[in-house]
C-alpha cells in the first residue's frame, strides 16, 4: 500500500525474491505449467508502466470510450 515504510518494502521483496527460488514453489509452477517470472519492484514498475501504455494506446486507437 502506499506509504509502506520502505525497510518493510525492501523486506517484503527479498522475501518474494527467496520465495521463487525454493524448490516447492519451482515444482508446484512446473506442475501448472508456469514459468517462474520474478521481476523485482523496479523491474515490475517498469513492466506495469509498459503495459498500461501499451493497452492505452491500443483502446485509444480502438475507439472505446468509458460507460461513465
Amino acid at each position: 500500500p502506499a506509504g509502506t515504510p520502505e525497510p518493510v518494502m525492501a523486506r517484503l521483496e527479498a522475501a518474494c525474491e527467496r520465495a521463487v527460488k525454493t524448490e516447492s514453489f519451482i515444482e508446484g509452477m512446473k506442475r501448472v505449467a508456469q514459468p517462474i517470472l520474478y521481476r523485482n519492484r523496479a523491474d515490475f514498475a517498469a513492466f506495469s508502466r509498459a503495459e498500461s501504455e501499451k493497452f492505452r494506446s491500443l483502446i485509444e486507437a480502438s475507439g472505446l470510450r468509458s460507460a461513465e
